[in-house]
């Protein structure tokens, strides 16, 4: 969907629960996850001799049922200036969507474009799981959350967030790329509700900066999406309009 995805007890003291304890607690719990709201944002900016010379960001709100890929939602995508909006509606049944606010239309045909999402929960757990072992992973106590920061470089770190959140970059050595990264992994529930990443490469006068901050809420507070009556309806009269005028 898109097209570009710790721990400190009061005082400071350390967690009471070990590294591993921690992950494995967040993947036997992770199969619980089934609903949520989700908010992520990606911003990409490029320097040249420190002037900024190219902007891209995309962002997504959306509440997601795992289990059957349903989903509603709105997605901002932004470059140097111009801008693509879509508001959706994606049910086993069927899907509709409205960009740039030209009035909604029946993508059913084409629903797999919404449905085809790598920012799922499972995909942020395994993120966790591939990178736990990277030397210079750490774990945090802040009383609500265990936190899970790394801040260096890594390859391993850099291939575990292209798939979630299609990161690449061209001209730039990702292994030389600079990585700050805090997860926040709730402590009553193992749920993830947080996640903020900035990766930075420099190569020769160039700097590339990303950014990513990944949201959950409600977790498992979702139990339906429903397509609105009025979005079918205005669906519906754009067809019989399109299929008045190809008949003339």
């Amino acid at each position: 969907m898109f097209i570009f995805a710790v721990i400190f007890t009061a005082c400071g003291s350390n967690q009471s629960l070990s590294n591993e304890e921690i992950i494995s607690k967040l993947e036997n719990h992770a199969d619980e996850v089934d609903s949520y709201h989700a908010e992520i944002n990606i911003n990409v900016d490029l320097f040249e001799d420190g002037d900024a010379i190219q902007n891209s960001s995309a962002s997504l709100k959306v509440d997601m049922i795992e289990s059957t890929m349903e989903s509603s939602g709105e997605i901002i995508e932004e470059s140097d200036g111009s801008q693509m909006k879509t508001l959706y509606y994606s049910t086993e049944g069927a899907t509709y969507a409205n960009m740039n606010d030209e009035g909604w239309q029946d993508f059913t045909a084409q629903q797999q474009i919404f449905q085809q999402n790598d920012s799922t929960y499972p995909a942020l757990v395994k993120l966790i799981l591939d990178i736990k072992d990277e030397d210079g992973i750490t774990f945090t106590d802040d009383g609500d959350h265990y936190v899970l920061s790394f801040n260096d470089k890594s390859q391993v770190v850099f291939e575990a967030f292209e798939a979630p959140y299609s990161l690449s970059v061209v001209g730039f050595d990702s292994a030389e790329m600079e990585h700050d990264l805090n997860i926040y992994i709730n402590q009553d529930t193992f749920y993830i509700n947080h996640l903020q990443y900035t990766v930075t490469g420099e190569h020769e006068n160039y700097v590339i900066e990303m950014g990513i901050d990944h949201k959950y809420e409600n977790m498992n507070g979702i139990t339906e999406i429903e397509i609105p009556q009025e979005v079918i309806d205005e669906a519906s009269m754009w067809l019989n309009v399109i299929k008045s005028l190809k008949s003339m």
